[in-house]
């Protein structure tokens, strides 16, 4: 299977442009470069193989922030710009960076982020480069909670979602392409959304052993909210 990212369906990304319905192209355009941009050669890109990344992903509205908040308690340093600030979709903040959406033909800056975590959405997740060391947390999430979530976050911003049979093909493709992509390049820990939730102590536990992380997980576990977790679905 090629890492070359799945281009017919444009990335939803943190900026929901699937979900939005096809709309953002100012967006879209950002992340797929400038008109007749091409995809960065690795021999003559940047060396990278000194970089070492811890790399957060899953889809959109899965819990990505909530994990790049758990590693900020333990003691690793999120690659944030701060541009997207806190709000009521996400009160305690994205802890994200704008260069990750022009991974597609932009990687020089990623010398900036070694040693920290880097939250990269799973449709965007095949555009990092060959190089790097990479230790990754995925996290899953059930879609119909993902489908759920990203629905109340566009109507807060007054915007409408796209339909819903419609992502949920879109983002499982995504997942799967993720998965592909961390199974050959990447040492990784797989979450369940709801079973940090329901136990943090565990998951912290796990994320220190996953990356040889000292200090006391408790302190990583505290960051959650259960509150936040406001799209809910049974299996019943």
């Amino acid at each position: 299977m090629s890492d070359r990212p799945l281009y017919d369906v444009p990335p939803g990304g943190s900026l929901g442009l699937l979900a939005a319905g096809w709309r953002g192209v100012r967006a879209w355009r950002e992340v797929r470069g400038p008109l007749g941009a091409s995809l960065p050669d690795a021999a003559t890109g940047p060396d990278l193989s000194g970089v070492s990344l811890v790399v957060v992903t899953g889809l959109p509205r899965s819990g990505t922030s909530m994990l790049m908040q758990m590693l900020a308690a333990a003691g690793v340093p999120p690659y944030t710009d701060g541009a997207r600030e806190a709000d009521a979709s996400n009160p305690e903040g994205y802890l994200e960076a704008e260069p990750v959406m022009r991974l597609a033909y932009e990687s020089g800056w990623l010398p900036e982020a070694d040693g920290h975590a880097l939250k990269v959405v799973a449709p965007l997740l095949p555009h990092l480069p060959p190089g790097p060391t990479y230790r990754a947390v995925l996290i899953e999430r059930d879609l119909r909670e993902v489908l759920q979530s990203q629905e109340a976050m566009l109507k807060r911003n007054g915007a409408t979602a796209a339909s819903g049979a419609s992502l949920r093909t879109a983002y499982a493709r995504y997942l799967d392409a993720a998965r592909g992509w961390l199974d050959r390049h990447a040492s990784t820990l797989v979450l369940q959304h709801r079973d940090v939730i329901a136990a943090p102590l565990r998951a912290a536990d796990q994320l220190h052993a996953h990356l040889g992380l000292d200090g006391d997980p408790a302190v990583t576990a505290a960051v959650i909210d259960p509150s936040l977790h406001r799209q809910r679905v049974s299996d019943g």
